[in-house]
């Protein structure tokens, strides 16, 4: 469970996407994971060896790893828009986490996932990525986040726990199956 709690910051799935054409070719799947305010240098699969995280390490083992990756800008809902659209923030106009949400003219991936075939969920622990931020649109599934009472303080209402972020994923992606 150590990947679950990392995900705390952030968009924890763009779910299990899984091709549901008849006769295709074995499904395929795309997950994304997003881990926010965490520096790559402080990670083990990219060499940081002060701190064991066996379920991160399994799955850069098992999946992509991206050593060139960065964010063109330091803010949850900016940077995810990016993420999303393959736009810089003046081109998809979401420059701050409290801006307008994402235009509906502009395409996202979920929504060219969908259209391609691919079931797409989304599971959020973050209100910055709410749904009505701009980013739900093409997935069948956006769970955002929900009152926690388990969570007191600053956190409380505004964000939801890595595990139970990861455990709704993971319940969505095994009730779909090969659907």
């Amino acid at each position: 469970v150590a990947l679950a709690g990392l995900v705390a910051g952030g968009l924890a799935a763009l779910g299990a996407a899984l091709w549901s054409a008849g006769s295709a070719p074995p499904p395929r799947g795309v997950v994304v994971i997003t881990l926010l305010t965490t520096r790559a240098d402080r990670l083990s699969p990219y060499g940081f060896q002060d701190i064991s995280l066996p379920a991160l390490d399994k799955l850069a083992r098992e999946g992509v790893v991206f050593d060139r990756a960065s964010s063109p800008v330091p803010l949850t809902l900016p940077a995810h828009t990016s993420l999303f659209t393959g736009l810089v923030p003046p081109h998809h106009g979401v420059r701050d986490n409290a801006d307008k949400p994402l235009n509906d003219s502009i395409p996202t991936l979920a929504s060219t996932l969908q259209a391609s075939g691919f079931r797409t969920g989304a599971f959020v622990s973050s209100v910055v990525l709410d749904p009505d931020r701009g980013l739900r649109r093409g997935f069948e599934v956006y769970r955002g986040v929900e009152p926690d009472h388990t969570m007191t303080g600053v956190a409380e209402g505004r964000q939801r726990r890595g595990d139970s972020v990861m455990d709704d994923a993971i319940r969505w992606i095994d009730q779909i199956g090969d659907s």
